[in-house]
């Protein structure tokens, strides 16, 4: 298994991680703290900077910076022993994990998690920094209940009839990732995988870093006595997988033979501080199995990185359990690549209710009142896909001792497809839990048959890769079989979606030998997307592979009609949405570009601000949440680019309406790639009153920026405004810093600035650093002036607004508000991009940012050498003007008929825009003229 089932692909590019070098990190929504560990982080080093790099210190001018800013202290490889792997891939093409350049540190704790990371990454050093996630246990303890009628389980999944095949062995090693064992229970102590070669006297005799680690180890405190601390939950698990069996005691553990390790990953007050290290010592110390019965909601990188180190450096199978919060989920480790996930059963093989499900799951297990081992040499029965996972890894544990020759994903392979198919009993859940309940026997003995993976997918339109409707979606990828050689398989790609019609959904593979994988590339899947689809839709394919008797599903998913545009026109780079942010089209950082002057992304956060008072507010950032955009703006026509464009050389549009004033808003973006228009984008709304009968009064239109200049000392930022411009800017007060602006570039209404501290405490009546940012203080941003932030020492954290009005709108009518966003070297140079922002702007005020299209007048020839003709159905424009791309006029002439012929032949190839001016209308056509 190379990846799991489910991909998410957006505009076609994979969903992975919150974590980005190149961009901003954002917790995973509805993370609490302590979902992570206080003042931590873990950090990546880009193996660029490798020589830099030793077990306490990075040389790195630009990280140290960062470090200091945040107050970084106790800076240490997580893992000093481990050198970077000497290959790349290993014999099968399967990257392996790089764990030596993998740092933890603490910081100063008066800071944001969010911010203190994103400060890292901008050293531009980095490969990911994230916080050191704390997993939960996942079980629910019942009272005691201790009768052999718990072991129902080793019937439902044929564990006596496949122990007449196969016991295992006691070579075999289940790694118990977990709270702690009772090392001397009578079902547990002869289980033990006892390490020989260290033995109990106060020295490492074996030189793994670990002194006298004869039964396991204690990470979470860091010594050798793996005991349980605070929970029982470890001694239950351990019972599932290896509890001892044919001794007359207790229960009998799914391993039978194989032997347990006991890592103990939490500490003394039963918080799991070190659960992914626990994976590394299980895999370091030859568990062939790795059991993780924990988990969370917050996926990394540095998990991923631990699980792809685990089975392709290591050779072992993690098992994990699927979480029990009982929802279409994903759930972490379980979700991750390479990880055979396991969701909760009954006795009557029914998903337990509490159990997650959903694409990501592999298998199901019984772990619901399920009978195993506890303290005092006593047992429970216990529910949980805690109680799944370890059930599932003493059955990987006897397949692996079956089949010596099989790599961790060929086995996972072999478990999923000899489960059975629980369906039935499972009707709401079809094909979200996997290819069914384990069978032991089945694993053991079915047939040989192939077991292919859809993975390393490719999709396109075959133009700018925005899925919309009337598009043609086109689907490549690897196809690599685990198992048995194919011998004519197909694959059929089948769109669980109305808004995708099939051009193209089989392609012929033929022959696939073992460990073997073939592309797609010269027949790709291709559909047609039709219909009026939602706006950022997830749209599910089945991927159905067949081959004679052998059959397999798997599913993926593609947003399609995703409602942002990247901008990358010039020397800035963001991103346009149609809900009225900037920079990002979701809270998480995701969906965009940011800002970024020159490549370096220097924006948090930014969008639209509109209100009439203190409880009027319509606006698409965060809100009295700090870490939850307000979502005052909906959708009324989703973002596109203008093809051709008309005006600039890069144009979007969009329109959306305020929830909570009556208004629409006409959002157009406008980007130049020439000199001197490299350095700003243009935002223009026009805004009008949708009210039959009302005024509204008093409006005020605005974009707030909270800017990261310099993000690794964003800490020392400052803000001012300069009033000749109309312009409030940003900037870093270091040397050689960036300057980010905000200018107003419409007259209509006096301008306003706004600056803000971003800390606790705030500055001017408004403290976003503790309390959010309400709509009191979002109105107070909006109507008064507060022309500087960060004036104190070097600097600080800041945002602001830079607004407009106020404006009161008849109804029906409309005003126009525009803004040019800027990056700079310096103040100067800021000031003369946002001078030339105006003149552009300002030649554009004849009408021709409002362009329209019509179908009642048509030019032709188009492109012409400089003659041509306006056909108009009925003889409504009396006139036109001829502007070029810099909004200066160059042809005006009286039309006297339906058709008028124009000449231009006196000025030079270019495309140029062509105003048609009626009694009460105006539209205009664009011209292209070459010679």
């Amino acid at each position: 298994m190379m990846k799991k089932t489910l991909f998410t692909v957006i505009a076609g590019t994979l969903l992975g991680f919150n974590v980005n070098a190149q961009g901003a990190y954002k917790l995973p929504v509805n993370t609490q703290a302590d979902d992570y560990m206080a003042n931590t982080i873990i950090i990546k080093v880009n193996p660029l900077y490798r020589n830099v790099c030793t077990e306490k210190e990075i040389k790195n001018p630009a990280l140290a910076k960062a470090l200091q800013t945040i107050g970084a202290s106790n800076l240490h490889k997580k893992f000093p022993r481990d050198k970077a792997p000497e290959r790349t891939h290993n014999a099968q093409g399967f990257k392996y994990a790089d764990l030596s350049l993998i740092y933890e540190l603490n910081f100063a704790g008066s800071l944001q998690i969010e911010k203190t990371i994103n400060a890292l990454l901008a050293s531009r050093v980095l490969l990911y920094a994230e916080p050191h996630f704390i997993p939960k246990l996942c079980y629910s303890p019942n009272d005691p209940m201790a009768t052999p009628t718990g072991q129902y389980h080793l019937q439902n999944i044929q564990a006596f009839a496949g122990w007449d095949v196969d016991k295992g062995d006691s070579s075999v090693v289940i790694g118990i990732t977990d709270t702690g064992i009772e090392l001397t229970h009578e079902d547990l102590n002869t289980a033990i995988k006892y390490n020989y070669a260290d033995t109990i006297d106060n020295v490492d005799n074996d030189n793994d870093g670990y002194v006298d680690n004869f039964r396991g180890w204690d990470l979470g405190v860091g010594d050798n006595d793996p005991t349980w601390q605070a929970l029982i939950h470890g001694i239950h698990v351990s019972g599932l997988a290896g509890a001892q069996t044919d001794n007359g005691v207790g229960g009998s553990g799914t391993g039978f033979k194989c032997k347990i390790l006991p890592v103990k990953i939490c500490n003394a007050g039963g918080a799991l501080i070190a659960a992914y290290e626990g994976i590394k010592y299980a895999a370091d110390h030859s568990c062939q199995v790795i059991n993780c019965s924990w988990g969370g909601t917050g996926s990394s990188q540095y998990g991923q990185d631990i699980v792809d180190y685990a089975t392709i450096n290591k050779n072992s199978l993690v098992v994990a359990a699927a979480g029990n919060n009982g929802l279409d989920q994903e759930f972490f480790p379980a979700a991750f690549n390479y990880v055979l996930t396991v969701a909760n059963s009954t006795n009557t093989d029914e998903k337990y209710n509490s159990s997650n499900y959903g694409y990501f799951i592999d298998v199901t297990s019984p772990g619901t009142q399920v009978y195993s081992t506890i303290d005092n040499n006593g047992y429970l029965l216990s529910t949980g896909t805690s109680m799944a996972s370890p059930v599932a890894s003493g059955v990987a544990a006897i397949v692996r001792h079956h089949f010596p020759t099989y790599s961790p994903q060929q086995i996972v392979e072999r478990i999923k497809l000899t489960s059975d198919d629980t369906y039935s009993v499972n009707p709401s859940y079809i094909d979200k839990l996997g290819k069914g309940r384990i069978n032991l026997y089945r694993a053991l003995t079915d047939p040989a048959t192939p077991s292919v993976v859809f993975t390393d997918k490719v999709f396109s339109d075959h133009n700018d890769n925005s899925f919309s409707s009337g598009d043609t979606l086109y689907i490549s990828g690897s196809f690599i079989n685990f198992l048995d050689p194919t011998g004519a398989l197909n694959a059929t790609v089948t769109p669980l979606s109305a808004f995708a019609n099939v051009i193209d959904n089989t392609t012929s593979l033929g022959i696939i030998n073992t460990m073997a994988s073939v592309t797609n590339t010269l027949d790709p899947f291709s559909f047609k997307l039709t219909g009026a689809i939602p706006t950022n839709y997830a749209m599910n394919f089945e991927v159905l592979m067949s081959d004679g008797s052998y059959t397999s599903k798997s599913y993926f998913t593609v947003y399609v009609n995703v409602d942002y545009i990247n901008i990358t026109e010039n020397d800035v780079f963001t991103t346009a949405t149609g809900s009225g942010k900037i920079g990002y089209n979701l809270d998480a950082q995701g969906q965009g570009l940011g800002f970024k002057y020159k490549e370096i992304d220097i924006l948090y956060e930014g969008g639209l601000m509109i209100g009439t008072d203190t409880n009027t507010v319509a606006d698409c950032i965060r809100g009295t949440n700090p870490s939850v955009a307000d979502a005052d703006f909906s959708s009324v026509t989703k973002i596109s680019h203008q093809i051709p464009s008309l005006i600039a050389d890069d144009e979007t549009r969009a329109t959306f309406s305020a929830n909570n004033i009556s208004i629409n808003v006409q959002q157009n973006t406008l980007a130049w790639g020439q000199l001197p228009n490299m350095d700003f984008v243009i935002w223009e709304y026009i805004i009008t009153n949708t009210h039959v009968t009302d005024t509204v009064k008093n409006l005020r239109t605005g974009i707030f920026c909270d800017w990261d200049i310099d993000g690794s000392t964003y800490a020392q930022n400052r803000s001012g405004y300069d009033a000749t411009t109309k312009m409030g800017y940003s900037y870093f007060t270091g040397t050689n810093g960036m300057y980010a602006g905000i200018k107003l570039l419409t007259n209509t209404a006096p301008p306003n600035f706004y600056g803000l501290e971003n800390t606790a405490g705030g500055g001017g009546g408004i403290d976003m650093g503790t309390g959010g940012f309400d709509s009191k203080e979002k109105y107070l941003a909006l109507s008064t002036q507060r022309l500087a932030a960060g004036l104190v020492g070097a600097g600080t954290d800041i945002a602001n607004v830079m607004s407009a009005g106020p404006y009161d709108i008849l109804p029906g009518e409309q005003v126009t508000v525009a803004f040019a966003l800027l990056g700079g070297d310096s103040l100067v140079a800021l000031i003369n991009s946002a001078n030339q922002a105006q003149i552009k702007y300002d030649g554009l005020t004849t009408g021709l940012h409002t362009i329209q299209q019509t179908d009642d007048v048509t030019l032709y020839p188009n492109p012409s050498t400089g003659k041509f003709t306006i056909n108009q159905k009925q003889f409504v424009y009396k006139s036109v003007q001829v502007y070029n791309v810099n909004g200066q006029l160059v042809k005006e002439q009286q039309l006297t008929d339906k058709h008028t012929d124009i000449n231009l032949t006196h000025v030079g190839t270019g495309v140029y825009v062509v105003k048609l001016i009626g009694n009460n209308k105006v539209v205009t056509k664009k011209v292209s003229v070459v010679k």
